[in-house]
C-alpha cells in the first residue's frame, strides 16, 4: 500500500502519481456539475440557492483541507524517513483535530445561516432554500472533513488509488441520491425536498465513504493504520501540523472571501440572473481548480518525501514539472468552457433567460485565460508546502487578492461598476497573472534547503 515517491524520473513519476490524483479531484468537481443539473431543472432561484449555500459551506472545508496538507507534509515526511509509528500516532491526532474543527465550524455556520446567505445578497426563494441548503450541509460538516482525512493519509503514504476510488464512489452515490431526495420516491414514501436535498444526498453519500476509507486505513495491510493513541508530544505535533496547516487556509480563505465579494456584486450589478450564471461558472470552474489541488497534493507528498531524503534539487524539479501539467490542464479546460459557453450554460439551466446566458459567455470570455495561472499558483504552493513552508504562500496570496484585488473590486463597485462585470471578470484575470508572476520569481530564488531529519522520539 506504501509507495517510495523519491526514486525514477522526475516528469514520469510526477505524471504517474499526480495524474490519477487531479483525475480523481476533477472528477469529483465533474459529479458537482452533474449535482447542479439536476438542480437546474428547478429553475434559476434553485441554482443561485445553491450557489449561496455552497459558496459558505466552502469556508470550514478551507480550514479542513488546510490542516489535511500540514498533516500530508508531515507524515510523507515521516514516510520518507521510515518512521512509520511516529506517522500513524500524527494521523491519528490529525483525525482528531478535524473532528473538532467540523464540530465548532459546521455548528457555527448552521446556527448563522441566514444572516450568512443574506450577506451575499440572497433574497427572495434563492435566500430560504439557501438558507435551508446550507444548515443541511454545514451540520454534515464532520462528513467532509472524514473523507478531506481519509484521502490524505492515502495521499501521504503515495497511493493513489483509493482516493479517486472514494472520491468517485461517493460523487455516483451522491447522484443517485440527488434523484431520489430532489424529486422524490412515491412508491417508497419519500417526498420531494427540492433543492435541499441535494445537500442531504451530498452528507450521506460522504458519510458512508468516510466509514468506508477507514475500514481500509485499518487493514493490516497499511502502515497507517487509524486507532486512538497520539504522539506522547502531541502539542509538538499538533503545533506543526496547524503551524503548516493554518497559513494554508487563510491562503485559501482570501481566495474564497474573493467569491463572497464577487458574487454579492453580480447580485447588485446583474440580479440573480447574475448570479445563477456564476454559480455554474464556478462550478465548472472548480474543475480546473480541484484537478490543480490534485496535483497539488501529488507535489506535496513527493517533495515532503524527497526532502526527508535529502534531495533538495528534486523538490525543486517536482515542483516545476507539477505546475506545468497542471497549467497545461487548466488551459485546455479554459479554452474548452470559453468555446462552449452557451451551451454549457443552457445545459445546466434550459429554461434560463438571455440576461444569464450572456453573463455565463462574458464570464469565460475573460476568465478561462486565467486558468493556467491560478491552477499553476496553487501546485506551486503545494510544492512549498512539503518541505513546510506554507506561510509565504499564505502571504502572496494575502497580497494580491486581499490588499490588491478586493481594494480594487470595492472601488470599482463604489463608482458606480463602470463596464459593469466584465470589468470586475479582467480584474480578477490580472490578479491570478501577478500571483503566478510572484511565485515563479519567487522560486526561482529559493534554495530548497533541506532540514535535517528529525531523530525518531518516544511514542
Amino acid at each position: 500500500m506504501e509507495r517510495d515517491l523519491t526514486q525514477g524520473g522526475v516528469a514520469r513519476a510526477v505524471l504517474g502519481f499526480g495524474l490519477p490524483l487531479a483525475f480523481g479531484m476533477a472528477s469529483h468537481a465533474s459529479f458537482n456539475l452533474v449535482d447542479l443539473w439536476i438542480v437546474g431543472v428547478l429553475g434559476e432561484d434553485a441554482v443561485a440557492a445553491v450557489h449561496l449555500g455552497s459558496t459558505i459551506n466552502f469556508f470550514p472545508m478551507i480550514v479542513g483541507n488546510g490542516i489535511s496538507v500540514g498533516a500530508v507534509a508531515i507524515l510523507a515526511q515521516c514516510i520518507g524517513a521510515k518512521r512509520h509509528e511516529d506517522a500513524r500516532r500524527v494521523a491519528n491526532l490529525a483525525a482528531w483535530i478535524m473532528a473538532t474543527i467540523a464540530l465548532v465550524l459546521g455548528g457555527l455556520s448552521a446556527i448563522f445561516a441566514a444572516p450568512l446567505i443574506a450577506l451575499q445578497s440572497g433574497e427572495g426563494a434563492s435566500g430560504l432554500v439557501g438558507q435551508d441548503y446550507l444548515e443541511v450541509v454545514s451540520w454534515g460538516t464532520f462528513t467532509m472533513f472524514g473523507l478531506l482525512h481519509v484521502t490524505s493519509v492515502f495521499r501521504a503514504i503515495g497511493n493513489a488509488f483509493w482516493p479517486v476510488v472514494l472520491m468517485l464512489a461517493s460523487n455516483v452515490l451522491n447522484i443517485l441520491l440527488d434523484f431520489v431526495l430532489i424529486y422524490g420516491w412515491e412508491r417508497f414514501g419519500i417526498q420531494p425536498m427540492g433543492a435541499v436535498g441535494a445537500a442531504w444526498a451530498t452528507v450521506i453519500a460522504r458519510f458512508l465513504f468516510t466509514v468506508l476509507g477507514f475500514a481500509l486505513l485499518a487493514r493490516s495491510s497499511s502502515p497507517l493504520a487509524p486507532g486512538v493513541r497520539v504522539p506522547m508530544r502531541w502539542r509538538d505535533d499538533l503545533a506543526r501540523i496547524l503551524r503548516l496547516g493554518l497559513p494554508q487556509s487563510v491562503q485559501m480563505f482570501v481566495r474564497a472571501s474573493l467569491i463572497v465579494t464577487v458574487t454579492r456584486f453580480a447580485g447588485e450589478v446583474g440580479g440573480s440572473a447574475a448570479q445563477a450564471a456564476l454559480g455554474v461558472a464556478t462550478r465548472l470552474e472548480t474543475i480546473v481548480l480541484f484537478a490543480a489541488v490534485g496535483w497539488a497534493g501529488a507535489a506535496t507528498a513527493m517533495v515532503g518525501q524527497a526532502c526527508s531524503s535529502g534531495l533538495g534539487p528534486r523538490c525543486h524539479r517536482v515542483a516545476w514539472v507539477a505546475s506545468t501539467y497542471a497549467a497545461v490542464m487548466g488551459f485546455a479546460l479554459g479554452i474548452t468552457f470559453f468555446l462552449a459557453a452557451q451551451p454549457l450554460f443552457l445545459v445546466f439551466v434550459p429554461d434560463g433567460g438571455a440576461d444569464y446566458v450572456d453573463h455565463g459567455r462574458l464570464y469565460f470570455a475573460i476568465l478561462a485565460f486565467g486558468h493556467p495561472a491560478a491552477a499553476a499558483s496553487l501546485v506551486l504552493a503545494g510544492a512549498w508546502n512539503g518541505i513546510g513552508v506554507s506561510v509565504r504562500p499564505m502571504l502572496l496570496d494575502g497580497i494580491v487578492f486581499g490588499i490588491l484585488l478586493q481594494p480594487c473590486l470595492v472601488a470599482w463597485h463604489a463608482m458606480g461598476a463602470p463596464h459593469g462585470l466584465a470589468a470586475c471578470w479582467t480584474l480578477v484575470l490580472v490578479a491570478n497573472w501577478v500571483l503566478f508572476a510572484l511565485y515563479a520569481w519567487r522560486l526561482g530564488h529559493h534554495s530548497w534547503v533541506v532540514p535535517p531529519a528529525e531523530e525518531p522520539r518516544p511514542a
